[in-house]
């Protein structure tokens, strides 16, 4: 769908741009990600409810690939802007 939606069928640069952005944003969640999975240890309350993991992962998958989406369509749109739209017909 990120392919798609930023262009990558005409834009040979498409997969580089996306694992540099995918592992920098990587970056930045894998602490909160973790400590979030593990709060259940801590807070028993937590523990009992059994979609609580189920939630934190799908809610952080979301955000990660809407962010990295937005990001490429960022540079895609800068790329544009730059080179012409003659580059992409």
């Amino acid at each position: 769908m990120t392919y798609l939606f930023n262009g990558g069928a005409s834009w040979r640069d498409y997969l580089v741009r996306y694992f540099s952005i995918s592992a920098v944003v990587a970056l930045w969640i894998a602490i909160p990600f973790q400590l979030a999975i593990s709060l259940p240890a801590v807070v028993p309350s937590l523990a009992a409810i059994d979609w609580y993991v189920a939630a934190i992962i799908s809610i952080t998958n979301i955000l990660y690939f809407s962010f990295v989406a937005l990001q490429i369509r960022d540079l895609a749109m800068s790329f544009r802007a730059a080179h012409g739209a003659a580059v992409f017909s």
